[in-house]
């Protein structure tokens, strides 16, 4: 007993590795794709974009864990039933339930890895994830001043620069801060530098002027001057600590009892995240009762099983679609969060239903009984 589990364990485990890291290697690169501007334009280290593009695989790993594992449980057991090995257990005395445990007891596991994910270390990862970003993006010098494109580092600032040259100094500056509502001001200088201080970035501005625009009356004033230091830091983006973090850099109880805001459309998107993380999981023994089902009922023909395997395949698709797509209108509809569970809750009873079922038994006693009723019709002729 304990040799079988183990074999349909371990032909388990490689297949979903697999494909699993193909799943999310795709993924990863699709996405990282829009990461490759930092490095080419904006002088981005490649270790820099490496760590940041990491930090999306939990993410992308929480979303392809579902799918890796029907296709894992739909190969494996698919190759089992052409090598005649289910039948052969059939007849060594193995019931159904003794050949599906190994892919139970896995697709448990599966479900508390993702738990583990969606709870630690997706909100980790993000939150990682988003501060990094916002330090790129305050990092003046190394990501957001490019030759010749017009850069908004945050709502208030929009920076200019014709060209950098090998000294990384700038020439045909132009900044324009709108951070003053009653009062607009632009600065144009020949040439200048941008270096790092205790008190934040600052902007070294030679032979230039000053431009000051009142938006009362539009009155025009200049100060030119011939050097001009400009103290970044007040332009820069709201300190990192001060500022509301999204749902997804949110762990489970800061998303249903948040410190930081009361603010109800706010509310909505936590509740509606942690919803999802704690649904999202359970999807994975559903996919696994679909994916079970073509090898655990009917006849055992490849056309025929493989007709099965296509349409779980696509109960499969469309059980997904429709979780994800309640799960991201929470937050817009509240009232949707009991359905969430509805409609899993009867996702996982019929899938468990039609697996535990045995088709072939009530198949054999139908047909028994109509073997039965032929013999006593033939009887009564004779």
């Amino acid at each position: 007993m304990y040799t079988h589990n183990f074999y349909i364990f371990k032909k388990l485990v490689g297949p979903m590795v697999l494909i699993c890291f193909s799943l999310t290697a795709v993924a990863w690169l699709t996405q990282s794709l829009r990461f490759i501007d930092l490095v080419v334009n904006r002088g981005l280290g490649g270790s820099m974009f490496l760590y940041l593009s990491s930090l999306m695989i939990p993410a992308l790993l929480w979303v392809t864990l579902p799918i890796a594992l029907f296709i894992t449980i739909t190969v494996v057991f698919q190759k089992m039933q052409q090598d005649s090995e289910i039948t052969v257990m059939r007849a060594a005395g193995f019931s159904r339930y003794d050949i599906i445990r190994p892919a139970v007891f896995f697709t448990l596991l599966v479900t508390l890895a993702a738990y583990s994910i969606g709870l630690y270390l997706l909100p980790k990862s993000y939150r990682e994830f988003k501060d990094l970003q916002m330090v790129i993006r305050n990092s003046y010098t190394a990501t957001l001043l490019q030759e010749g494109v017009f850069s908004s580092p945050s709502e208030h600032l929009t920076v200019y620069i014709r060209e950098r040259d090998e000294n990384n100094k700038l020439r045909g500056i132009l900044v324009h801060d709108t951070s003053n509502p009653n009062q607009h001001i632009t600065y144009m200088a020949n040439q200048g530098i941008i270096s790092s201080t205790d008190e934040g970035p600052v902007a070294i501005l030679e032979h230039g002027n000053r431009q000051t625009v009142n938006p009362e009356d539009g009155s025009l004033s200049f100060l030119h001057f011939e050097r001009y230091t400009l103290t970044l830091a007040t332009l820069n983006l709201a300190d990192m600590t001060a500022r509301i973090r999204e749902p997804k850099e949110r762990y489970l109880h800061e998303l249903f009892s948040p410190q930081d805001t009361q603010e109800a459309h706010l509310l909505n998107k936590f509740k509606a995240e942690g919803h999802f993380r704690i649904v999202w999981p359970l999807v994975n023994i559903a996919i696994m009762c679909l994916a079970l089902l073509p090898h655990m009922t009917g006849s055992h023909r490849r056309r025929s099983s493989f007709k099965r395997i296509l349409f779980c395949s696509f109960i499969s698709l469309i059980m997904i679609l429709v979780i994800l797509g309640i799960g991201r209108s929470i937050a817009s509809q509240p009232e949707l969060v009991a359905w969430l569970y509805i409609i899993l809750a009867c996702i996982l009873a019929v899938s468990l239903y039609l697996v535990s079922f045995n088709h072939n038994e009530i198949l054999q006693r139908y047909y028994d009984h109509k073997m039965k009723q032929l013999r006593l019709e033939q009887g009564e002729l004779q």
